[in-house]
This record gives C-alpha cells, sequence and structure tokens, in this order.
C-alpha cells in the first residue's frame, strides 16, 4: 500500500472514489507485525502456544502504467520468527542473526537483498507476482522428507495479500462493503470469516489529520461432509475488529491494526477440550530513511 487515495470530492458529505495514485520513484516502509496465541484447557491443564512474525518491508514504484496501475517491488528486508511454548520452548529466528542454521541463513540472504515484483491495480489487486531467479532456486533446495521454511506459493500469497484492496462504488461516511468470505479449516471443521469494512471519514489524531475505515467480521463453523470423526465444535465467543487509518493529505497508509479472537469448545466431561485463539495484525509505515527498521527490533 505505497500509493496514496485519490478522492473525487465533490462536496464534504458526497460518496468519494478510492483510488491508489502511484508516482514512479516513490518508497515507502512498512513494519508488519503478525501474532497468534492459541490457549488449550482440558482437564484442569492449560496450555499456550504463540507465535509471531514481523518484519521490515520496502516498497518501491518502478513505473506506472496509462490505467493508473503500477509495477511494484517489494523487498522484505527484515524476518523475525518466534515460537513459544510446546516442547521445545522458545525458539527465534532472526534474518540480522549469527546463529541460525546455514540452509535458514542462505534463504534469509536471498530473502532480503532481492525485490520481488508484481503488478498493482488502482484499486490494489496483486498480479504477475515475479521472485528473483535466486531466491526461487532456493526456495526449491529441500532434502527429500524435509519441511521448508518458507515456499514459493506461501511466499507469492503473501504478496498477494500485503494489499489493502479498496471498493469499487464510491463510499459516503458511514458506508462500507463486504470482503469475499475466507474459509479455512481448524480442528476437523470449516471455519468461514465474513468480513465488512466501514469508511468512518476524516479524524484526528495527535494533531494529524486521517482519514479512518473500521472493520467487523464474524465466523461460521460448519463440519466437512465427509465423516472425520472429528468431535462437534461448538463456538463460545468470537470477536472481530480492527481499523485503518490513512493521511488525509496524502491518503498513504498510516496504520492498520486488525485483531480476532474465537473461542470454541469440543467433547464433554472429561474430554471436554476448550480452545481460544487470538490473532493480532499491525501494519505501521516508517519513514524511508528510518534505518532503525534493520538495524534493531523490527
Amino acid at each position: 500500500m505505497i500509493a496514496a487515495f485519490t478522492l473525487l470530492l465533490l462536496a464534504a458529505d458526497e460518496p468519494r472514489q478510492l483510488k491508489y495514485v502511484f508516482k514512479t520513484g516513490d518508497e515507502v516502509k512498512y513494519i508488519n507485525t503478525n501474532t497468534r496465541t492459541t490457549t488449550y484447557k482440558k482437564g484442569g491443564k492449560k496450555l499456550e502456544v504463540s507465535f509471531e512474525q514481523k518484519s521490515a518491508n520496502l516498497w518501491k514504484v518502478l513505473s506506472v502504467s496509462p490505467d493508473g496501475g503500477a509495477e511494484v517491488t517489494q523487498t522484505i528486508t527484515r524476518l523475525r520468527i518466534t515460537q513459544k511454548g510446546g516442547p521445545l520452548g522458545v525458539q527465534t529466528i532472526d534474518s540480522s542473526g549469527e546463529e541460525n542454521p546455514p540452509a535458514v541463513q542462505g534463504l534469509f540472504d536471498d530473502l532480503t537483498k532481492s525485490g520481488i515484483r508484481f503488478k498493482m491495480s488502482p484499486r490494489g489487486e496483486v498480479g504477475d507476482v515475479v521472485l528473483p531467479t535466486k531466491l526461487k532456486e532456493r526456495l526449491q533446495l529441500k532434502k527429500e522428507g524435509e519441511t521448508s521454511l518458507l515456499t514459493e506459493d506461501a511466499l507469492v500469497r503473501m504478496v498477494k495479500g500485503s494489499t489493502f484492496i479498496l471498493p469499487k462504488k464510491p463510499l459516503a461516511k458511514g458506508d462500507g462493503w463486504d470482503l469475499d468470505p475466507y474459509t479455512y479449516q481448524e480442528s476437523g471443521h470449516w471455519i468461514t470469516m465474513k468480513t465488512r469494512f466501514t469508511f468512518e471519514g476524516p479524524v484526528e489524531q495527535e494533531g494529524r489529520q486521517l482519514l479512518k475505515l473500521t472493520r467487523s467480521a464474524e465466523y461460521d463453523v460448519r463440519k466437512p461432509k465427509e465423516e472425520t470423526g472429528a468431535p462437534e465444535v461448538s463456538i463460545k465467543r468470537q470477536h472481530a475488529e480492527g481499523f485503518v487509518l490513512l493521511d488525509a493529505a496524502t491518503c498513504a497508509l498510516v496504520e492498520s491494526n486488525m485483531a480476532e479472537s474465537l473461542a470454541a469448545e469440543t467433547g464433554a466431561g472429561a474430554e471436554k477440550l476448550e480452545t481460544e485463539t487470538v490473532i493480532n495484525s499491525t501494519i505501521k509505515l516508517k519513514s524511508p530513511d528510518n534505518e532503525k527498521a534493520e538495524k534493531t527490533s523490527p
């Protein structure tokens, strides 16, 4: 999300069309943080497992097409992954560290020193993702039976999911739009998340004029059609909220914050298992010349 929004302002209360406007040579840097914590409770015992991925990402606009789209590169200049809980305790790998296994360090070197090219539409849709040849070859180097830290498909999906897709219709304050439902599998069940964004209009934060959008979501759980033997899942609590802040003058992304939680229960009596998953995702804009993103904790 590296460009600005063009706002077609006919009047303060009239609908406005949002679209990205790119300028060749523009650069922005974002700090992305994603955490997932799952708590399991059964028979008076409790286990908590958490995963955090934090990265510094540099975006550059290479060229702009006549239709307003752009060719862009994204470079993950630093990546740190931390996992806590389970039999191995705390595990951390950091692209800036000096104690990574050789294979992991080789992947980090190729990942942080080469840009991933793709095309981005004025609405933020991503296509034609091209990985650097050396990075692509590195991702394909895997011994039989060995688990990959990162795959080519996963990296392409990550790039495609890193932009904020704007609605096709003009928006007035209070208007909203629904994202396509997202379905994933967990604990033998299919979970569908339905997400809605609402345009809240201009706000002021610490003396800065911003535009605000809010996010809400609902979950639907269903068993697979085929019999898997998985116990029935009952949702006890669900909550999802978030916001996106844009600079009112340039409409560049300033901050994105999304929080989700889902508490479920399976089984009964001594076999009852309570599970709660909490996911937090943030994106924050950094100054392009601020090198602290790479030299200190990302």
